[in-house]
């Protein structure tokens, strides 16, 4: 079933995904840039940007097609630069929101990271990691 809404009402699912992204994630978020070996990146040299908590926990992580150069076919299965958020936040939005999210994400995030704004994000972590799959099954 379709329905018809108005730019207003619109503007109000947006307006509350946003307030809820701004209170799903903590007040401080620090940031870190790193090579596809896992090491901090200086500059302009890295691969990734890893979001963290006031206790270094991950949050979400933004990955650039550098990173997986070595990694068989990912390329073909994602578009850069790719987001991945830590499961406990991905599985809260997209049980509510489904995947309406993801706009209003990238605008909380250009808020939030004035600095990193340049980012615009191809793809969200939309699919589930697949499960390694044993040769005998």
């Amino acid at each position: 079933m379709k329905f018809i809404i108005t730019e207003s009402q619109k503007e109000k699912i947006e307006n509350s995904i946003y307030k809820y992204i701004d209170n799903l994630f903590p007040k401080e978020i620090n940031y870190e840039f790193f090579d596809e070996d896992g090491n901090v990146g200086a500059g302009q040299d890295y691969d990734s940007i890893d979001f963290m908590d006031s206790d270094w926990d991950s949050l979400f992580r933004i990955y650039f097609e550098n990173y997986f150069k070595n990694s068989r076919n990912f390329k073909d299965k994602h578009k850069f630069p790719y987001i991945e958020l830590e499961n406990e936040f991905l599985s809260k939005l997209d049980g509510y929101f489904g995947d309406r999210w993801h706009s209003v994400f990238q605008n909380w995030f250009d808020d939030r990271f004035p600095e990193l704004n340049s980012l615009k994000f191809a793809e969200f972590d939309k699919y589930k990691k697949p499960r390694i799959q044993n040769e005998f099954n």
